[in-house]
């Protein structure tokens, strides 16, 4: 469960904060926030160099599932995508490189 609350941010941090969005890093600020107290948790919680691989999965698949709706692709998106990186690579392969 998700609780709202309300933090105090300097310019530059705000600034920043919104570039990473309009950047398309993030979908919001609030996405930043969550993301890098998570990171945090992990870094805290799982001695350096331990942290649980299965763990972090979990919260990564958590995060992406809890994505707003307008955030998701559909399968006809998804295979367009998939079909256009497919176009490339052979592109690639047959230019060399």
């Amino acid at each position: 469960m998700n609780v709202k609350i309300s933090i105090e941010l300097s310019e530059q941090q705000l600034e920043f904060a919104e570039r990473l969005v309009s950047r398309g890093d993030y979908a919001s600020i609030s996405e930043l926030v969550q993301d890098q107290i998570r990171d945090l948790m992990l870094e805290v919680d799982e001695p350096e160099g331990e942290a649980d691989a299965v763990t972090a999965m979990a919260e990564e698949i958590r995060r992406r599932a809890s994505l707003p709706d307008d955030q998701w692709i559909t399968v006809d998106e998804a295979d367009t995508m998939f079909q256009d990186l497919r176009r490339q690579a052979r592109e690639k392969i047959k230019a060399g490189l």
